[in-house]
């Protein structure tokens, strides 16, 4: 995930991937993964700042092919950034 984000910034994340909270140790007979791409949101009322959108499209793969996934999956992100960007202008 993106350290500074921006509101309406694109990006991925993927809690029970290989690197993630969950780990190989934590489904040892897992083969494949996903990380969820969605878009950084202003959050509204009392609390300030942003907060994670809805996943919007899922990247998979294989656990053994996890860089590969995690490439994927930002080379979209960035896509969708320059999207955005351009719509913007």
């Amino acid at each position: 995930m993106k350290t500074n984000p921006q509101a309406y910034d694109w990006d991925f994340d993927g809690a029970c991937s290989p690197t993630g909270c969950c780990g190989l140790t934590g489904y040892p007979g897992q083969e494949t993964f996903s990380v969820g791409i969605f878009q950084w949101i202003p959050r509204t009322g009392v609390r300030k700042g942003l907060k994670k959108g809805k996943v919007t499209e899922r990247i998979r793969g294989r656990v053994q092919e996890a860089e590969r996934v995690y490439a994927r999956a930002q080379a979209r992100v960035a896509e969708l950034d320059n999207l955005r960007r351009i719509e913007k202008a």
